[in-house]
């Protein structure tokens, strides 16, 4: 029941950062503005004059959807309000997960404020974190649901309670007729 308001909680904490996101004005030239010498062109100008105003609330926000994530991952998993052996790798999980989206802000934050330029395997650090860190990032939580599925959320034992439910829900139908 805690993981269920846990829960609520991180939904209620989203709908509050997008209120401030909506709250936040738009800067002038946000979106663009014309190339002065391609009038078909646009250009956006300095990353860190258009993102430094918002890219805290970019860290909360992308922070809250992954602590919803593992949490929605940790319900699903439960067995009888409890996570059992599955605690420890989740929580290991999503701060891994967090810590690289938090390193991967960080690094934008430098890129755009012309801090560090550095490229990794060819891509600016920021997007190099995206791609090699952050995307494979959710594989953890696969692996760990693959290595761990008859152990940890259907064991054999579940599975035969499950065939028995059917059993008696076909034979119930059966006999309806």
């Amino acid at each position: 029941m805690k993981l269920a308001w846990a829960l609520l909680g991180l939904l209620l904490g989203l709908g509050l950062v997008f209120v401030i996101i909506f709250s936040i004005g738009e800067i002038p030239n946000g979106h663009g503005f014309n190339h002065e010498t391609i009038p078909q062109l646009q250009q956006g100008g300095s990353g860190w004059g258009r993102h430094s105003r918002l890219l805290w609330v970019g860290l909360v926000f992308g922070l809250l959807q992954i602590f919803f994530y593992v949490a929605c991952l940790a319900l699903g998993a439960q067995r009888q309000g409890q996570l059992g052996p599955l605690k420890r790798p989740l929580l290991i999980g999503g701060l891994i997960y967090s810590a690289i989206y938090s390193a991967m802000i960080l690094a934008y934050r430098a890129y755009a404020a012309e801090l560090d330029h550095s490229l990794v395997w060819g891509f600016p650090l920021p997007t190099a974190l995206m791609l090699f860190g952050l995307w494979p990032a959710p594989a953890l939580f696969i692996v760990l649901f693959i290595w761990g599925f008859d152990r940890w959320i259907m064991r054999p034992e579940d599975h035969e309670r499950f065939q028995q439910i059917i059993a008696a829900r076909r034979q119930q139908e059966g006999g309806d007729e």
